[in-house]
């Protein structure tokens, strides 16, 4: 099965990692961190990716910190997988902190994620409750079936409207 287009841009990161400078690697994250004695957070203090994610430099590529940490710690992260942290401080690189898991979980796992958000709607913006019957699951999300129904009946009664129109215009000409 192909990578999807998300984790092909995730570089697989033994390629650059191996038993020839992982000690090296494992030294500068600890010296690129300090431990934040409240929540047992290790901060990354280098450089930073859109002002939370650590990135550090191994060999000619920049790598996200915490999944460094991840791979030098752990090993190997699963393929389609990504680095979650259970702390929800992207800046922490503590391996105790981190977990591989889905895209689809981690977004589960985050209160303020559009997943998590929609997950938890008992009912459609129109007010129909979605039960087993009244509910489609799609690749967009949960559709009511009552709204699609009543949307499908209009859109069609829009369209003979319309055709009608047309074909009173042709007659008059």
């Amino acid at each position: 099965m192909g990578k999807s287009s998300f984790y092909t841009r995730i570089i697989n990161i033994s390629d650059y990692i191996d038993s020839s400078n992982i000690e090296s690697v494992k030294t500068r994250l600890f010296d690129k961190s300090m431990p934040e004695p409240n929540t047992g957070c290790f901060i990354w203090i280098g450089c930073l990716f859109n002002g939370d994610y650590g990135r550090m430099w191994v060999r000619d590529k920049q790598i996200m910190a915490h999944r460094i940490s991840y791979f030098v710690h752990k090993g190997e992260i699963p393929e389609d997988f990504v680095i979650d942290h259970i702390c929800n401080n992207p800046s922490c690189i503590n391996p105790q902190h981190l977990e591989a898991k889905t895209q689809k979980d981690n977004g589960y796992r985050s209160k303020h994620s559009p997943t998590t958000i929609n997950a938890q709607k008992t009912h459609c913006k129109n007010g129909h409750e979605f039960t087993e019957e009244n509910t489609n699951s799609t690749i967009y999300g949960r559709r009511c079936i009552t709204c699609v129904k009543k949307y499908k009946s209009e859109w069609y009664l829009k369209k003979i409207a319309t055709k009608e129109r047309l074909k009173k215009l042709n007659h008059k000409k």
